[in-house]
């Protein structure tokens, strides 16, 4: 739907305005520049009324919009997307539009601890993970009390939103480079996606979304610019070990965000982002994509909370780019 406009459905019932394809003289203008009719404005005098309804987030936006948008009402529900469906696995959650069997996503959170967080070591694995309360289908929250993580995942516009939780319940503090890797991955074998069951996948570096296989390692691990010197420093003797699990790319990330385009005749797109991150790598042979999420510095007892989205629409990597900015900031 194309109105002009830069504002989400959402925005439009919040302010009271539509912006309205042509419609006839009597609107407040004419052809492609037709300006937005006034659902609240005073002395306005409608012939008729149409009433919407719409579920953001699980809260239902209810308005009256007058008949002579009846058109550009119609097409605002067919714009707004179909909700998405939050279901816990064993390892993490299962996310999918409503009624989808195809095109689904699932985070598993989460499969690694590096730099001294949770544990002492470089890479160590994580624990089975398990829902600490009773699920529906828009909201989950996953919790592990004894490391002091959880993850509470609520349905959103064009995706799910996540908020972290981790307070460090060791006795050490943990480095400013302590990080949690989950995986995002079409699925498990018998259950993937063939939608995202590609290597069509890109992250966000000095050039904007770049590829992100390196023609020397496709499954180059690209670390966050700010952070890649002290890495270096941190690894030493330990490099080796690192490398031949994640071979480093030369080209760094600047923003925490990983972004995958569907087979190419699908025209979906998903992704996932958080706040604070210390690299970003993919295309392994089960098409995971790992976004580490930065949890330190974090001294014992201390919590901190990181918030961060997943992304599932209809278009291209550059639409998941645009809702990225919008949440994050940007652009």
């Amino acid at each position: 739907m194309s109105t002009g406009s830069r504002f989400a459905p959402a925005d439009w019932l919040a302010a009271g305005s539509l912006p309205c394809f042509p419609c006839d003289s009597r609107g407040t203008g004419s052809g492609s520049t037709h300006e937005p009719c006034d659902v609240r404005g005073p002395g306005r005098v409608m012939r008729g009324s149409l009433l919407i309804a719409a579920l953001f987030g699980g809260t239902l936006l209810v308005g009256l919009l007058p008949t002579a948008c009846a058109d550009s009402a119609a097409a605002l529900a067919l714009s707004i997307p179909p909700p998405l469906e939050i279901t816990p696995e064993r390892r993490g959650l299962n996310v999918r539009p409503r009624g989808s069997l195809k095109r689904h996503m699932h985070l598993w959170f989460w499969e690694w601890n590096v730099f001294d967080a949770i544990a002492p070591g470089v890479i160590t694995s994580a624990d089975e993970t398990y829902f600490s309360d009773a699920p529906n289908e828009d909201r989950a929250a996953l919790d592990k009390p004894a490391p002091g993580v959880k993850l509470t995942a609520t349905q959103a516009l064009h995706g799910v939103d996540l908020v972290l939780e981790v307070r460090n319940t060791t006795t050490r503090d943990w480095p400013e480079l302590a990080s949690l890797v989950p995986c995002f991955h079409p699925g498990w074998p018998g259950n993937r996606s063939k939608v995202f069951d590609t290597r069509r996948t890109w992250f966000y570096g000095t050039r904007g979304l770049e590829p992100i296989a390196d023609s020397y390692a496709p499954r180059a691990l690209h670390f966050n610019r700010a952070l890649h010197g002290r890495v270096d420093r941190r690894m030493g003797d330990e490099r080796l070990s690192w490398t031949n699990r994640w071979p480093t790319s030369r080209r760094d990330a600047t923003r925490g965000l990983v972004v995958r385009e569907s087979r190419k005749r699908a025209n979906v797109a998903t992704g996932i982002a958080w706040e604070r991150f210390l690299f970003v790598q993919a295309n392994n042979p089960k098409r995971g994509m790992h976004l580490a999420v930065r949890v330190g510095p974090l001294a014992s007892g201390e919590k901190r909370t990181i918030r961060g989205k997943i992304y599932l629409v209809t278009g291209n990597r550059y639409d998941v780019l645009e809702r990225y900015f919008a949440d994050f900031g940007g652009g």
